[in-house]
């Protein structure tokens, strides 16, 4: 975590939006201001099987939950300003 907590910015994206990321997300904020968080929306998904479960509602909600935080959520193409 010391070395996490050595950089301006954290980027983080993933296959479980709804579970992995969400879960990272949480545990970072224990150690980490919101601010220097950075969530790249479109390189991320739920977890979704079709016919049998959909996570997708619970995933946007830690997102939003996230952002209420100060969690930056971007699409990846935005550059990191530098002054954020």
């Amino acid at each position: 975590m010391q070395l996490l907590q050595s950089f301006d910015a954290v980027v983080l994206a993933g296959q479980a939006k709804s579970h992995c990321v969400a879960w990272t997300v949480e545990d970072l904020l224990d150690d980490l201001p919101a601010e220097r968080l950075y969530l790249l929306e479109d390189c991320m998904s739920p977890v979704v099987v079709a016919g049998a479960v959909d996570f997708t509602a619970e995933a946007d909600e830690a997102v939003a939950r996230f952002a209420g935080r100060g969690v930056h959520v971007v699409p990846s193409t935005d550059p990191i300003d530098s002054s954020a």
